[in-house]
């Protein structure tokens, strides 16, 4: 397995830098890029960014082995969804795919749902129950957040894996097992290593191959092609007649930081959606959570923004939300005032002042 990992490594190097070569000519192949889109879009993964083309080059030299992959990145971007693809695209795919969270169980919970156990191993085991470990034999145990696993447990991870063998609590006989494994973090593996928090030697172990899920607010136009995306799918599953959104709210979207990721993103979406009148046609701005308006007081929304006062980007911000009020309250302005909580006689004097017109 050594040998296929280093030739999935060289293989990866050598095509950055055949890419790199190419990039630097001023030539895309953009056939390529198409094509491995489409590939992975079955899989629900929608982007064709020069981040996410890299992302889809490692997954092409690792699918096909059993070499071990840690999957890094912030909350949202997707993690498992890319271990659910190295697994259906692997020759383990006829195999289980068997999810573990390692922050989500307590310490002697995660123990035994790993190993299993056998009767009479504690209080209240009155049958034998195969480990996650046994249930992936064939496939590929997926470890999610793998920093939360605590130390002590660990160890014996670390002894599974160096023997392909494990021994259920309660147990004084190993079982064999065979399964890929594949796990994922949030937080920075190296930074749980220096604090010891993560074994040195089982980091080693599982980093064969790193594969760094971008955020997406690294994607570029990927924001666009999911949004779009996420519009169609939530469109036809509320049966609304939703079917673009325009280019204020494009904008909108593509500034903001996305802190949530794709999760956010696709909420944020079903949303608007869901509270979209049902003859609506176009998604506009105000059909967008307030977030995206308050983060775009700071950003760059007519060219300009950046030659602003901070009281005129608070009057805009404030004239925005306004109007936002009004427009879901059908122009009411009592219950718009309601809303934003301020009296009916305030909002009429802020619709006067910034001159807002039905």
């Amino acid at each position: 397995m050594r040998d296929a990992c280093s030739k999935i490594k060289e293989g990866t190097r050598q095509q950055s830098a055949q890419k790199a070569a190419v990039d630097s000519q001023g030539v895309i192949d953009v056939s390529l890029k198409a094509g491995q889109a489409d590939r992975y879009a079955r899989y629900g993964v929608i982007g064709q960014s020069d981040v996410m083309l890299d992302v889809y080059n490692i997954i092409d030299h690792v699918k096909e082995t059993d070499c071990r992959v840690v999957l890094l990145g912030e909350s949202g971007t997707g993690k498992e969804l890319f271990a659910r693809i190295i697994h259906e695209e692997s020759p383990r795919k006829d195999g289980p795919l068997v999810p573990v969270d390692c922050g989500a169980l307590p310490p002697n919970l995660l123990e035994s749902e790993l190993f299993g156990y056998v009767r009479g191993a504690f209080t209240g085991a009155n049958r034998d129950k195969r480990g996650l470990f046994e249930e992936a034999n064939g496939g590929t145990l997926f470890l999610d957040e793998i920093t939360n696993m605590p130390i002590e447990i660990q160890a014996k991870f670390l002894r599974a894996l160096q023997s392909n063998e494990i021994r259920p609590l309660g147990s004084n006989q190993s079982r064999k097992i065979d399964a890929r494994i594949i796990t994922a973090a949030s937080d920075n593996l190296i930074e749980k290593v220096r604090v010891k928090e993560f074994r040195l030697d089982l980091y080693y172990r599982l980093n064969v191959v790193p594969l760094t899920i971008p955020p997406l607010r690294k994607r570029g136009n990927d924001i666009t092609l999911l949004a779009q995306h996420f519009l169609a799918h939530f469109s036809k599953a509320h049966n609304k007649s939703l079917r673009s959104i325009s280019s204020k709210a494009l904008k909108l979207l593509n500034l903001y930081p996305w802190p949530g990721n794709v999760r956010e993103l696709e909420n944020v979406i079903e949303r608007a959606v869901v509270m979209s009148a049902p003859d609506t046609r176009v998604l506009d701005h105000a059909g967008l959570p307030v977030d995206m308006f308050a983060h775009n007081i700071y950003g760059d929304d007519n060219g300009d923004s950046s030659e602003k006062k901070l009281s005129e980007r608070l009057a805009d911000y404030e004239r925005e939300q306004i109007c936002k009020a009004l427009m879901e309250n059908h122009w009411n302005q009592s219950a718009a005032g309601r809303a934003l909580g301020i009296s009916e006689r305030m909002i009429r004097y802020k619709i006067k002042l910034f001159g807002i017109r039905q």
